[in-house]
């Protein structure tokens, strides 16, 4: 679902078009650590 957004070069986070991507690929580390922490307790 795009969005017609414009947002300058310097505000940038990455490469443009990647972003969900790059949340998926966060959230999957999110996930390991938190059952690496919920193993641990």
């Amino acid at each position: 679902m795009p969005f017609d957004v414009r947002v300058p070069a310097a505000n940038l986070l990455g490469e443009e078009g990647r972003g969900y991507a790059r949340f998926l690929r966060i959230r999957d580390e999110g996930r390991i650590a938190i059952a690496a922490l919920e193993t641990g307790l």
